[in-house]
């Protein structure tokens, strides 16, 4: 978990009625492509505050994680081959760890 995920999420613990701390949070998420996190946060930030630039913030990253969904089901559809090398990857993840046990 990326630095500033960390740090909000502490930030936030000792005081979640800032929608700054929301806000910033919700950017760090953006920064890794976790959209349905950022989308949570910059909700929780509206809900604080809901200025304009926030509904706006909030509006461009739904529109940004349906753009994201969009594009990784049309990739998957035009390739099977992408998601059944990826299924294979974790399988073979969960395998490794429970060997090293």
């Amino acid at each position: 978990m990326p630095d500033a995920i960390i740090a909000y999420r502490k930030a936030i613990e000792l005081n979640n009625s800032s929608p700054v701390y929301w806000s910033n949070l919700s950017l760090a998420y953006m920064n890794a492509a976790n959209y349905t996190e950022a989308e949570k946060a910059m909700s929780q930030a509206v809900a604080l505050n809901g200025s304009d630039e926030y509904k706006q913030r909030l509006d461009e990253i739904k529109k940004l994680s349906a753009q994201k969904l969009f594009f990784s089901r049309n990739i998957i559809r035009k390739n099977p081959l992408i998601l059944s090398w990826n299924l294979n990857k974790i399988l073979m993840e969960l395998i490794l760890k429970t060997i090293n046990k």
